[in-house]
């Protein structure tokens, strides 16, 4: 394996080349870069993952990493430019024209950085992340560990896909075209059923036509009758000797209205004819009393032709109530003449156009029957027809539940945790003889509700200084040193499960530990060197250390010291 950076994270540029396999212990000062160039740059080369330090090249720069036959070159020429991946096998340039193709197709080769970023570094930062983690973390790690479960992702979109396409185009059509027939059939059915309802009629329309038109002739005349009736009910009875009277009323009052006024003339000492003082007071009386005799007999006049018009008026609404009562019950008669003839046509008609309805329809009834009888034929095939595309659609259902979260996968993903469980927990009774590793894979709530929550357990063994536990216990609770025992061999149970899933062979077979060795007991130190050593025998391990002396508890196979720059 080689590693070479140049102005990696703006200050480290130097070049470091490891064997394939072996375990390695890389000790130097603060500062020197070996977590940079050993931990992360690898790591961004190939997928260009920066996790939460930024982009390392931001101002300009290169990484190269070669392992086996694959060399990966990510650069930028200065800062503010893009970056340039180039991709070689042995010799052999890989035709990527793009960071966005080469990317892809380091991914399809390699597998996602969320894999491989949790796989190829045991760092004193994240070590505790699977075990320590949330539940979707955990699983989320773990299925990246069964390639299978990605084509279960692929086939699942692909078959949503489907699922939607179906829906919204066979499905879709067999319900419209189902809609159709049944519309197309109840609207024959109706049709067949208005035909057989109509009532029987005996005689033709063209009879009943004949008898309609007398009664509706007498029923015209009859309501001309009324018409006339009526207006003449609305006109006043005629009274000449009442006009007249009311004529010599008006005179009459006219008579009295002057003569009422020639007498106020008189009595101010004026003539009422002449209209010259009266100076004399004898002639002045007699004015008066003239004058006086006059409004007198007018007044007198009035009264007897006032009596007259009233008795003719009293007489003339007397007659007339007389003649609203005759002519109202002849009316009245009448009426009853018209609704009868009314009734009469409006039966006949009824009838007649029933007669014509069950002429026209009548001669339907054949093709109605025929009408039908197709569209059941039609309703019939629409409905096996979307039975058929509901089955389609139920199958993509299926698809979509066995390869969901709660599918097949389920199963999967199940024994994909028995099996790092077991595999973790023999290595962790090699650490730790007597120690129990448990991934429980549900959990109860306060109200006795199970959920499928993973959660990683120890057991302390029951020996020297570490008293009995009852049950397990989330690993969370103990100390940062036991934590280290017991994620190491989860890491390494992982990697062991991913080899076996790829035929025994990681895409990136090395494994960097950053400092997780610092600080643990000489019983830890050596257990953990064991594990750390057999899996140096088919990969690169490399374990990064301050402290020199470490290599006085682990038999290493080289040692590389940096030097600060």
């Amino acid at each position: 394996m080689r590693i070479s950076a140049k102005n990696y994270g703006g200050k480290i540029t130097r070049e470091l080349e490891l064997p394939d396999r072996g375990l390695i212990l890389l000790t130097g000062g603060n500062g020197c870069g070996k977590t940079s160039l050993l931990a992360d740059a690898p790591l961004y080369a190939v997928t260009g993952w920066t996790g939460s330090r930024g982009d390392p090249l931001k101002n300009g720069g290169e990484v190269e990493f070669e392992l086996g036959d694959l060399r990966v070159k990510r650069s930028r020429a200065r800062a503010g430019s893009s970056v340039k991946v180039q991709i070689w096998l042995g010799r052999t340039p890989v035709d990527c024209d793009t960071a966005t193709k080469a990317d892809a197709y380091l991914a399809e080769r390699l597998g996602p950085a969320e894999l491989w970023e949790g796989l190829l570094g045991f760092r004193w930062d994240t070590s505790s992340t699977y075990s320590c983690g949330t539940d979707a973390e955990r699983k989320s790690a773990t299925e990246l560990l069964v390639p299978t479960l990605a084509g279960f992702d692929a086939a699942r979109e692909k078959a949503g896909a489907r699922q939607k396409a179906h829906a919204n185009g066979p499905l879709f059509a067999a319900r419209q075209a189902l809609a159709l027939a049944q519309q197309k059939t109840q609207m024959a059915q109706a049709a067949l059923d208005r035909v057989r309802a109509l009532p029987d009629v005996a005689d033709a329309p063209e009879k009943l036509r004949t008898e309609i038109a007398p009664l509706e002739t007498r029923r015209n005349a009859i309501g001309q009758r009324i018409s006339v009736l009526e207006q003449e009910l609305r006109s006043p009875v005629p009274n000449p000797a009442l006009v007249e009277a009311e004529t010599r009323l008006r005179e009459a009052e006219q008579t009295e209205r002057e003569a009422r006024l020639t007498l106020a003339r008189a009595r101010t000492g004026v003539c009422p004819t002449c209209q010259r003082d009266l100076g004399d007071r004898d002639e002045a009386l007699r004015a008066r009393d003239e004058m006086n005799r006059v409004w007198t007999d007018a007044k007198a006049v009035l009264g007897e032709v006032s009596d007259e018009v009233r008795k003719l008026r009293e007489q003339t609404a007397s007659d007339q109530r007389a003649r609203q009562v005759e002519l109202g019950g002849e009316i009245e008669g009448l009426r009853r003449r018209w609704n009868t003839a009314d009734a009469a046509i409006k039966d006949l008609a009824r009838r007649m156009a029933q007669a014509e309805e069950r002429q026209r329809l009548g001669a339907t009834l054949p093709a109605a029957l025929e009408h039908l009888h197709l569209s059941q034929g039609d309703l019939a095939e629409a409905e096996a027809a979307l039975k058929e595309e509901e089955l389609e659609q139920q199958a993509y259902e299926l698809a979509d539940r066995m390869l969901g979260p709660r599918g097949a996968r389920a199963g999967l993903l199940a024994r994909a945790f028995s099996v790092v469980e077991q595999l973790a927990a023999s290595r962790l009774g090699r650490v730790w003889p007597g120690w129990q590793l448990q991934i429980a894979r549900t959990s109860e709530t306060a109200g006795g509700k199970v959920r499928e929550v993973t959660r990683v357990n120890g057991m302390r063994p029951a020996l020297g200084q570490y008293p009995a536990d009852s049950e397990f216990l989330p690993v969370a609770a103990y100390s940062r040193g036991q934590l280290r025992r017991i994620d190491l061999p989860l890491l390494l149970a992982r990697r062991q499960v991913l080899a076996a899933a790829t035929e025994n062979r990681l895409a990136l077979p090395y494994l960097v530990v950053d400092e997780c060795l610092d600080g643990l007991d000489e019983a830890g130190l050596t257990g953990c060197a064991e594990l750390l050593a057999e899996e140096a025998r088919q990969n690169l391990v490399v374990i990064i250390a301050h402290d020199p002396r470490i290599a006085q508890g682990v038999s290493f196979d080289k040692i590389v010291t940096l030097e600060a720059t």
